[in-house]
């Protein structure tokens, strides 16, 4: 007989490997939000680097911009790596509805330094603003996230709303920034695949789910593939953001009873009413409607990623060595050693490996 489970599709097993990866994007900045691109410009060199936690997969390029006629070329520090033979127009980059594919992926190591070398070739004499967004992966050496067995998932979408529709706050005040958070359902994970963003003007956006940013700095939404609200229908309009959805290079997980939030900052001088969606798969454990996570089930998840065994040999070594679940295990180390929880757990995990490997 299939698990019962909280969702009327139908059930199925689902598997999950260990989560290694997690989208993140990143933002080179030359617009007047920092210090735009001068006319005539030549050299202009801006720095990016990445983040200490892990090495980045650079997938995906979008470009935002005044006029197309600058060109950038970028090289990675401290190698000196180079991925252009000479610098290309801005026009060659893609934009966020339609971003330039890396393919294969460009590899850029941990606390590495990107940088980007622009060229203002304009022919009439003007500053020019340019955005450009790398979208891709960190890459970590530990799981995030164990494996995982489901035993159902339907399509969802999470919606936040920044009108005066629907329970909504209302529009966004003119060049005002707002925050605001839905809370993902306790009885299943999410997995976000892409995103759209409607909205009467640009803004920028920053988003954070289960405590962790998406990106380097606030994004324009532009960059994301964002259109206005009010596109014209039928061929002539194609182009609105429903057409052209942000897809992410990886699923993001948000566990269950998370929460996926944004800070936006209107950009178009204006009143401006915001919708940003998530759509995704929310992935439903056995054990019926309301089944949440619970204290335990995070120790077992932490002790799987700590020591590399699975979920169910986590539990079944536990069992098997003590009579007690792993939870209690690592609150009886943790009293009894006098240490936190979270070195319980690694004391813990040192000792599964042990086990595993004298067998």
């Amino acid at each position: 007989m299939p698990p019962t489970i909280a969702t009327n599709q139908p059930a199925r097993p689902i598997f999950r490997d260990a989560v290694l990866a997690k989208y993140f994007g990143y933002l080179f900045d030359a617009s007047s939000d920092t210090t735009i691109l001068a006319s005539g410009a030549v050299g202009r060199r801006i720095l990016l680097q990445m983040s200490g936690e892990g090495d980045f997969a650079w997938m995906k390029t979008a470009a935002l911009y005044d006029n197309g006629a600058a060109k950038v070329r970028f090289e990675n520090t401290p190698t000196g790596e180079q991925f252009w033979s000479v610098p290309t127009y801005l026009t060659h980059l893609g934009s966020g509805k339609l971003p330039l594919i890396m393919n294969p992926p460009i590899y850029l190591r941990r606390n590495s330094v990107l940088a980007a070398v622009l060229d203002d070739r304009q022919l009439v004499a003007a500053t020019n603003n340019v955005r450009i967004a790398l979208h891709g992966l960190k890459l970590y050496d530990r799981p995030l996230l164990p494996p995982r067995q489901y035993a159902g998932i339907k399509f969802y979408r999470y919606v936040l709303n920044f009108t005066a529709d629907d329970g909504g706050p209302g529009a966004v005040t003119a060049s005002g920034t707002t925050w605001q958070t839905v809370r993902t359902d306790g009885d299943s994970d999410f997995e976000i695949y892409k995103m759209t963003l409607a909205s009467d003007g640009p803004f920028l956006i920053q988003v954070q789910s289960d405590s962790d940013y998406w990106f380097s700095t606030q994004l324009r939404s532009e960059l994301l593939g964002g259109s206005v609200i009010e596109h014209a229908p039928g061929p002539s309009g194609v182009g609105a953001t429903g057409d052209f959805p942000f897809i992410l290079p990886s699923a993001r997980i948000v566990t269950s009873g998370g929460y996926i939030a944004a800070n936006v900052t209107d950009a178009s001088g204006g009143s401006n009413r915001i919708m940003v969606t998530f759509d995704g798969a929310r992935l439903y454990p056995a054990g019926g409607i309301g089944r949440r996570r619970e204290p335990e089930d995070d120790v077992v998840s932490q002790l799987a990623g700590e020591s590399g065994l699975t979920i169910a040999e986590v539990e079944a070594t536990v069992d098997r060595a003590t009579g007690v679940t792993p939870g209690a295990l690592v609150s009886h180390v943790a009293r009894t050693a006098g240490v936190p929880v979270g070195e319980a757990v690694r004391r813990v995990a040192r000792q599964l490996r042990d086990t595993r490997r004298t067998g």
